[in-house]
């Protein structure tokens, strides 16, 4: 469906609906949380979402399986803090977290303190690594 622009970010909570906000595909926790670091304003892993489907995501790995979410029939939440996207992007997911595995390898020496994101084949909590890189390869 289409959202209006003057919809971003509105409402009074994250699960409204009816807006839409800027989605970060390799979450904020697992990385990058400060403003000032590159990999947050990278505009290669950013995309526009649904604010509530957004929000029900939070900051789960990637992994085939779960349960229907009900903002979006085509996206399955899992048990185990997974997520999964529809079948008409997981190519785009996974181009996108993969730049980001390559582009952030801690080494760039620009001091912002984005560490190595390194996709793992694993749940991961709040560091530097997202999974579950058996599932994006698929």
């Amino acid at each position: 469906r289409s959202v209006s622009r003057l919809r971003r970010d509105c409402g009074s909570g994250k699960n409204d609906g009816n807006c839409w906000n800027c989605k970060h595909l390799w979450t904020k926790s697992k990385g990058f949380s400060k403003q000032g670091q590159d990999a947050y304003t990278d505009i290669h892993h950013r995309v526009s979402s649904d604010k509530s489907v957004n929000g029900a995501r939070i900051n789960h790995s990637f992994m085939n399986g779960g349960t229907p979410e009900q903002e979006c029939c085509l996206c399955k939440q899992g048990d185990n803090f997974t997520w999964e996207a529809p079948d008409s992007v997981k190519g785009q997911i996974a181009r996108m977290v993969f730049y980001m595995d390559v582009r952030y390898d801690g080494g760039d020496g620009d001091g912002d303190g984005t560490g190595d994101l390194e996709l793992v084949d694993r749940g991961t909590a709040k560091d530097n690594h997202l999974g579950y890189l058996s599932d994006l390869l698929t």
